[in-house]
């Protein structure tokens, strides 16, 4: 479901009260949503609801306020142009680059957290085969949303490496902390164990969370200085 259709129907055809009531209807609390205007609501409404898979929800209800809208699953939307970052307006694509970062930090910051849960298995093949698929599935997600930025920070740059933002530093600032506390519970499980006696799966995994704790931390060195 195109969630950039989507907030492009919200702030073109309904004006803030019929937003607010909108969110009324689906347990959205208005204010609480970031950002100042109608835009900056739509913007946030969609994001909130497709973090939490109810998108479809928005476009049923939206059809009940406004059924004269050609909605996602119309043949008037699928006649439309699609999003294109070269024709959207550069307020329109701050937006949505902001939107974008503030989706990535989060999917990065669930990732860390299966991460985690993986940590807690001194043996891969003991980790659940459902954990695995999560991990699977919220890489291929942060990889969509990474090239999908890069995308938009380019259009936003005329084809200019794009400055790193404060949103870069706090992904690096929370994968660097998340990090150090699985290389925390891998060191307490080698503590059990001699060099000799180490389970060569645990030493690979400490190996590696150990490199990968030296490279976050050189990574936001580099963007602090």
């Amino acid at each position: 479901m195109d969630r950039i259709r989507l907030r492009e129907i919200l702030t073109r055809y309904f004006d803030a009260g019929e937003l607010r009531t909108l969110c009324f209807d689906l347990g959205v609390d208005y204010d609480s949503l970031p950002g100042e205007g109608k835009a900056s609501k739509a913007r946030e409404l969609v994001a909130y609801l497709e973090r939490h898979s109810r998108l479809p929800e928005l476009v049923e209800m939206g059809k009940q306020q406004r059924p004269d809208v050609p909605w996602v699953d119309t043949p008037e939307a699928a006649r439309e142009a699609p999003f294109s970052p070269q024709s959207a307006s550069p307020e329109s694509l701050r937006a949505e680059i902001e939107s974008l970062r503030r989706q990535l930090a989060e999917e990065e910051q669930n990732l860390l957290l299966i991460e985690e849960r993986k940590s807690q298995y001194v043996m891969d093949v003991e980790v659940p085969l459902q954990v695995v698929k999560q991990e699977q599935a919220q890489r291929k997600k942060i990889a969509d949303l990474r090239a999908r930025l890069a995308e938009l920070e380019t259009a936003a740059t005329g084809g200019r490496p794009p400055v790193p933002a404060d949103a870069s530093r706090d992904s690096l600032r929370a994968q660097l902390e998340m990090a150090e506390k699985t290389l925390f519970v891998y060191e307490r499980q080698a503590a059990g164990y001699t060099t000799l006696t180490i389970p060569a799966p645990l030493a690979v995994n400490l190996e590696e969370q150990r490199e990968k704790v030296t490279r976050l931390r050189a990574q936001l060195a580099a963007l602090e200085d």
